[in-house]
């Protein structure tokens, strides 16, 4: 089951035999990228009892508490990624271009359903969760992987092209008649030093 994608429709279910009518029902929907507890054994004889309650629905809903989630969706004017980490969850908003537009981390105490930190996260940003439709994460990431990739060669294409500034020139001179400079000796486009060595040699 964990292997199926889960931008992909997929159930995970259990076979119950005679006792009293055999059957099977799905216990997980994967539903728009979360898997979900579906309550459909409820409403059906015979699947309603102490056993299943305690020793499948107990036992998967406890495992998908724990369990990491990545998923990614399509949204009005973009993208959005969220995912287990850590501390919580992380997520990143990207633009129509698949750049970055936001992200962060959610530190959370205990479990928190990926659920409600979506719904925190979207509505910051002016979304909602009934506007995302879940597309596949790998597709996601290597969009935006191309995107930066081709911003920054642009950026690096900008600065190539640009002409560097002039660097800044100081030059010195030295006279013996600042006014007349053609009466004494006259020396410029010096270097500090070789300005202080003239200076001090001229009587």
């Amino acid at each position: 089951y964990q292997q199926v994608p889960n931008f992909h429709l997929k159930a995970l279910g259990v076979e119950k035999t005679p006792d009293p009518l055999p059957g099977s029902l799905d216990i997980v929907q994967c539903k728009n990228g979360i898997d979900m507890i579906v309550e459909d054994y409820k409403k059906v004889p015979g699947w309603d009892n102490p056993y299943i309650q305690n020793h499948v629905v107990a036992l998967v809903a406890e495992a998908l508490k724990v369990q990491d989630v990545a998923v990614a969706y399509e949204i009005n004017d973009g993208y959005f990624y969220i995912q287990t980490s850590e501390d919580g969850y992380d997520y990143t908003l990207y633009n129509k271009d698949f750049t970055v537009m936001d992200g962060g981390i959610i530190e959370v105490d205990g479990y928190r359903p990926v659920q409600e930190m979506m719904e925190e996260v979207l509505a910051e940003h002016g979304h909602s969760v009934s506007e995302c439709g879940v597309i596949s994460t790998a597709y996601l990431q290597e969009q935006s992987y191309r995107a930066e990739t081709q911003r920054a060669e642009a950026m690096k294409e900008k600065l190539a092209t640009e002409k560097p500034a002039p660097e800044a020139n100081i030059s010195f001179y030295v006279a013996e008649c600042a006014e007349f400079p053609v009466m004494g000796e006259f020396h410029d486009n010096l270097t500090l030093e070789q300005a202080l060595e003239i200076y001090d040699k001229i009587p």
